[in-house]
């Protein structure tokens, strides 16, 4: 069975989310990912990790009730995404289109 990695990003929907609609059409196994912000340039400051923290917590209970769970790393991007595939044979990753500058940066190297 395919395997795809949701590779999400400040998108915390269930419904209208044209990354997980395609990964529930093509599999059933559906790995979603949340990858920590590194500190950096862009690190978001204490309010906007509060607000993270609690977004994060609400949206796995959602996925929980649809039967998924969401996986949090913390790292480099690249290098996390690769211990990601290696863990969970993954064939495919999509992510809904929207960057920031930094992400703007990594998924224009993917």
């Amino acid at each position: 069975m395919k395997t795809i990695i949701i590779w999400l990003d400040n998108d915390f929907r269930l419904e209208d989310h044209p990354a997980l609609s395609y990964a529930r059409d093509k599999t059933k196994s559906i790995v979603p990912l949340y990858i920590l912000p590194e500190k950096g340039a862009w690190s978001p400051g204490q309010a906007s990790l509060a607000w993270l923290q609690k977004s994060l917590q609400a949206f796995d209970q959602s996925l929980q009730e649809k039967g998924l769970r969401l996986i949090l790393r913390e790292g480099p991007v690249i290098e996390t995404l690769q211990k990601i595939i290696e863990e969970t044979g993954a064939d495919e990753i999509v992510w809904n289109r929207h960057y920031t500058p930094e992400e703007k940066v990594v998924k224009k190297n993917i």
